[in-house]
């Protein structure tokens, strides 16, 4: 694995190596980490907009009571 392009250059630079899986496993995961973490901070700020501010959860909005329509029968 120590090919820049496709097995027609090979990669002679010190630092060109294929890691371990050790290595890589803690990259992923490290990864998959930060991502979850950004999407739940995403939805937490997304949520801090939706909640009523201060006061508005005691506001009572009086709503048009329905009455029943009167019967035509005689």
């Amino acid at each position: 694995m120590s090919w820049h392009v496709s097995e027609l250059m090979a990669d002679v630079s010190p630092w060109a190596f294929t890691p371990d899986l050790q290595y890589a496993t803690k990259m992923v995961t490290l990864n998959m980490m930060v991502f979850w973490a950004a999407v739940l901070v995403l939805f937490w700020m997304c949520q801090r907009g939706q909640q009523p501010a201060m006061g508005e959860e005691f506001q009572v909005e009086q709503a048009p009571i329905l009455s029943p329509v009167p019967s035509q029968e005689t």
